[in-house]
């Protein structure tokens, strides 16, 4: 499903998966001068499109990959939301459903468009 949301905002972004990750590679990893960038993206890609299209690639990966994505310029200039409730420690448990539950929604609503 996050996969799938993915790859619709890489259409409606007009990003290719090499695009993706060299943006997810120059965040997450770009912290060496000394490594070939190009080469080392390029691998990237190959071990991102697995993760794409992988059943058991973890959740908690590719809400990463939406959050580079939505943080990108690219993104902001679609006029495009995310929506994601990320929980607090100070509402109540009652609340906490309730806000996740929405977000949700919204979500489910905006696949659906």
């Amino acid at each position: 499903m996050l996969q799938k949301e993915i790859k619709n905002l890489l259409a409606k972004m007009d990003w290719s998966i090499y695009k993706l990750a060299e943006v997810i590679y120059v965040t997450k990893y770009d912290d060496d001068e000394s490594v070939d960038q190009a080469k080392a993206v390029k691998s990237f890609e190959g071990a991102l499109k697995k993760k794409l299209n992988r059943k058991t690639t973890k959740k908690q990966l590719l809400e990463e990959y939406l959050t580079i994505i939505s943080n990108h310029d690219d993104f902001g200039k679609l006029g495009l939301v995310i929506p994601h409730y990320g929980g607090t420690s100070i509402l109540s448990e009652t609340m906490e459903t309730g806000m996740k539950n929405i977000s949700e929604m919204i979500s489910h609503l905006a696949k659906n468009k």
